[in-house]
């Protein structure tokens, strides 16, 4: 038996060894974010995606990976700006890697319209909403999981910023949808029912808004008791 006294090809690649050991480090990052100790998970996040920036670079898949998830957990902690901030960052290496189209290029896409509106910007969460909605409809197709979620984000948005007459077709288009996908007692019929109950209470619609409201009621009374 002839056995190599050479090391393996990779343990001379300082990118492979590199990747390995930021790879080692988000495992611990994920395991302390499953375990709810949030913050801890920050720092591992942080490092690893620090390591990757300065080793990897850019152009490297797990260095868009690092920062997402880095991202994802300050958006828990509700460090709403530097999420924002790394979403931008992410979007930017998504859309350039694999291409403004791919799901993690519109997921991103998604991901930092909700930080942008935490921070109170509804203008440009709109627009990332729609850019995100258009993208959806043409790749995915008007009944796609996806899509509806967009759907409703972008209502909400539209909502908020007093635009019901826009939003409330969104709404009743992303409900018909998880109607016919999950049910009338889907959870995410129930939240676009009651998310259009809003809309309907805000256009002064009061008799059809206590209708919708009576039933997201009495669908929730049944689910969750």
């Amino acid at each position: 038996l002839l056995v190599s006294l050479r090391p393996a090809a990779q343990d001379d690649d300082p990118r492979l060894r590199a990747a390995g050991r930021v790879r080692e480090l988000s495992e611990l990052a994920h395991a302390e974010y499953e375990a709810r100790r949030t913050a801890r998970a920050r720092d591992f996040y942080e490092e690893a995606a620090r390591l990757a920036e300065e080793q990897l670079g850019d152009d490297h898949l797990l260095t868009a990976d690092c920062a997402d998830w880095l991202a994802t957990c300050l958006y828990e902690l509700a460090e709403y700006s530097r999420a924002g901030e790394q979403w931008e960052r992410v979007l930017r290496m998504r859309e350039k890697q694999q291409g403004p189209e791919h799901p993690d290029s519109i997921a991103c896409l998604g991901s930092l319209a909700v930080a942008v509106k935490k921070q109170g910007d509804l203008k440009r969460a709109r627009a990332l909403y729609e850019r995100a909605l258009d993208i959806e409809r043409r790749v995915l197709g008007p009944e796609h999981k996806d899509t509806a979620t967009t759907m409703n984000n972008l209502a909400m948005c539209l909502k908020d910023q007093g635009d019901f007459e826009s939003a409330r077709p969104l709404l009743e288009q992303a409900l018909a949808y998880h109607e016919k996908s999950s049910g009338p007692e889907g959870r995410y019929t129930m939240i676009c029912l009651n998310n259009l109950a809003e809309c309907v209470y805000g256009q002064g619609d009061v008799e059809k808004a206590t209708t919708l409201f009576e039933r997201a009621l009495a669908v929730q009374e049944r689910v969750l008791g």
